[in-house]
């Protein structure tokens, strides 16, 4: 990246930055390239107090792979937050467009919360896909006068932004869209607009969450299969029954009332994605145990085209 358009892109981002209270924030880059703009960003930013981690560039990802969502990326942030009594903990994924937060407990704040906070701040109408918006739903947070349901994918989020005049879109998967960032996710401005926003909080990052009227916890599989369609078809036929609604904007999703079932062919990879939400982790335990017999059931059974492998979760 020539040096000229870093200095440039960095600029940007710190116009963005405007803390209202002192923040001692570690960044883990997980070796990618978001090591070399975030220093740029918060160096000398009076009120910031940066520790950076994992900042080595490297293809092979040697502090804990490239992957957030992994629990040995997590425990690392977790550990460094708290060794620093640090305020929040941000991880980027490894191309830089996702971004992850822990509070000052070191504790995973997930993406739902994360987007209602930024929504917050953000002018409407608001855009989330159906993980998203069911979560903030069950959670008793969604703004329905003001927020709109979308299928998952860049694409999509960007078309509709454009088309609504939407100021905010927000994925499960941590990528955070932005009028103001050309309608596209930035894993650096959503971290910026983090902070921004936690030091408008009267409380800490970890209080906002505590003080939700339910929480809503969720768990992703993914299922390889040979006949994605079939595998979306045999799970609607199985639970459709017991849903008191079902929603065809990306797939399929059927909700439940206590736990919704997202099911979707992936855009990007030969699976199928099936988003399991519930304000009970020992439903949503339940539940994805349920889930996992009957796939289990219909591969031996030979019902679904081959090969389809056991889901794995994420």
């Amino acid at each position: 990246m020539s040096a000229e358009y870093l200095r440039i892109y960095a600029d940007f981002l710190r116009g963005a930055l405007d803390p209202l209270r002192p923040q001692r924030v570690v960044f883990d880059f997980s070796n990618g390239p978001t090591a070399l703009v975030v220093p740029l960003v918060v160096r000398g930013v009076q009120g910031i107090t940066p520790t950076f981690i994992d900042g080595e560039l490297s293809g092979n990802f040697p502090a804990h792979g490239p992957n957030p969502l992994v629990l040995p990326a997590v425990l690392h942030l977790h550990r460094e937050v708290l060794a620093h009594h640090a305020d929040l903990g941000v991880i980027f994924d490894a191309d830089g467009d996702r971004a992850f937060f822990v509070d000052h407990r070191g504790r995973w704040i997930p993406p739902y919360a994360i987007a209602h906070l930024l929504s917050l701040h953000e002018e409407p109408p608001y855009l989330f896909e159906p993980r998203t918006y069911f979560s903030l739903e069950k959670a008793g947070l969604l703004d329905r006068e003001r927020s709109e349901i979308v299928p998952v994918g860049t694409y999509f989020i960007k078309r509709r932004m454009r088309e609504t005049g939407a100021g905010f879109a927000g994925e499960y998967s941590g990528h955070y869209f932005f009028k103001e960032f050309f309608s596209a996710d930035s894993g650096i401005l959503a971290a910026v607009k983090v902070i921004n926003a936690v030091t408008r909080l009267p409380y800490t990052l970890a209080d906002f969450y505590d003080l939700f009227p339910r929480r809503v916890v969720g768990q992703e599989l993914n299922i390889e299969s040979g006949e994605p369609n079939a595998v979306v078809a045999a799970l609607t036929r199985h639970f459709r029954h017991e849903a008191k609604y079902v929603h065809h904007l990306d797939k399929v999703t059927l909700d439940f009332g206590a736990w919704c079932l997202n099911i979707r062919p992936s855009n990007t990879e030969p699976l199928n994605r099936l988003f399991i939400g519930s304000t009970s982790r020992v439903l949503l335990e339940r539940k994805s145990a349920e889930v996992g017999r009957f796939l289990a059931s219909e591969l031996k059974r030979g019902s679904m085209a081959l090969p389809m492998k056991p889901p794995q979760s994420v």
